[in-house]
């Protein structure tokens, strides 16, 4: 490959637009009231579940999926400021977004059963739906324990979600922390250029591996959602998927259409006076996303609320329910106090996400793995 002659790495020629203010100055407040914005009402809600953190196996899952919004509204602010530095901090939220997609694989497990024995009795009357096409390489492992093809009954789906469902999202988070080091180090040496789409530097190959990687993760984990949305219906899945797929999606989208629309030589949309290339290829999709992740922050207050996880309301429906549904039932509980510290810290502590990653691609080379739960 050869050295990427970088234009984003010179200093930014604008004129000015407003009262000595440039098109990337304006960016950069605009970014930044965005985050703020953003950052307030998500670390809002992270506080609500982690001091109301009663079922901290589900609640969890939930903080690592709040968290997106900073992560993703923080390095998209710096990218504006610090356009010659936005690869590695563009990398940085990339990489979390795979996390974010199993986090919430995992939430939904929860949300299922929150043990294999459990798992067993509410599959038991599941009949499965016609299964997406395994790729070849997967046809030649046996899928369950009775038969190639689809489970005939509820009682073979655990095994067939840690077989497939669970090797085809966690890939995912195995390539981009690939992809990610990847990047980092073509970056380092001048060789990834990520104004460029030419087969001699590395963005294109990266870019479009990661997509197939989060086109088949994203198509898997939408399966599993209609397999399963009537026993999730109670917690409300299509929002709290939707809240993750639209901004996953737009992240990419725009990546894309700015790639090939604007900054290049010969793309459609050219630097202007007032505009520069730094400002079309980093500052305009950055800012772009620092609106968007404060939409999703006002929009997680829905998707994942704190109340129903407040000990009234557990207490309501343990009453409700004949005292079934007690804090102990769905998993191991921490007491509710005033100091979140704990609960944020178990949220990032990821070892249940690597065991669950670990067990997965075990089974490529372990004929009877662990389930999963």
């Amino acid at each position: 490959m050869v050295s990427c002659d970088a234009r984003l790495d010179q200093p930014i020629q604008e004129a000015d637009l407003f009262q000595g203010l440039r098109f990337h100055d304006i960016s950069i407040h605009l970014g930044f009231l965005f985050t703020w914005l953003s950052c307030v009402l998500s670390f809002y809600l992270s506080l609500r579940h982690a001091i109301n953190y009663t079922r901290p196996n589900e609640q969890k899952q939930i903080l690592r999926i709040l968290f997106m919004v900073p992560v993703f509204s923080v390095t998209a602010f710096f990218s504006i400021k610090f356009y010659e530095l936005h690869v590695y901090l563009e990398t940085a939220h990339q990489f979390y977004e795979a996390l974010v997609l199993a986090a919430f694989f995992m939430l939904l497990c929860n949300f299922l059963a929150p043990d294999l024995k459990t798992f067993k009795e509410i599959f038991a009357d599941v009949k499965p739906r016609p299964w997406i096409p395994r790729p070849k390489f997967l046809k030649k492992r046996r899928v369950t324990t009775d038969t190639e093809e689809a489970p005939a009954s509820g009682t073979t789906w655990p095994r067939y979600i840690n077989q497939i469902v669970c090797l085809c999202i966690f890939q995912f988070t195995v390539v981009k922390l690939i992809v990610s080091i990847i990047t980092l180090a073509t970056e380092a040496v001048g060789v990834f250029c990520a104004e460029s789409n030419s087969l001699s530097y590395a963005h294109i190959y990266i870019n479009v591996t990661q997509t197939i990687s989060l086109t088949v993760a994203m198509g898997i984990l939408f399966h599993f959602y209609t397999q399963f949305k009537q026993s999730l219906g109670p917690h409300s899945p299509f929002l709290k998927f939707l809240a993750i797929k639209i901004v996953i999606g737009l992240s990419y989208m725009q990546e894309s259409i700015f790639n090939l629309l604007a900054g290049k030589e010969d793309s459609p949309i050219q630097p202007t006076a007032t505009i520069s290339i730094q400002t079309l290829q980093v500052g305009l999709p950055n800012l772009i996303l620092c609106f968007e992740t404060m939409v999703f922050a006002i929009l997680h207050l829905w998707a994942y609320p704190w109340k129903p996880y407040s000990v009234e309301n557990i207490r309501a429906r343990e009453l409700e329910n004949g005292g079934k549904e007690g804090l102990e039932e769905r998993s191991p509980v921490m007491t509710t106090s005033n100091n979140p510290i704990p609960a944020f810290l178990d949220a990032m502590n990821i070892l249940d996400m690597l065991k669950g990653i670990f067990e997965c691609f075990r089974w490529l080379v372990v004929k009877q793995p662990k389930s999963i739960s």
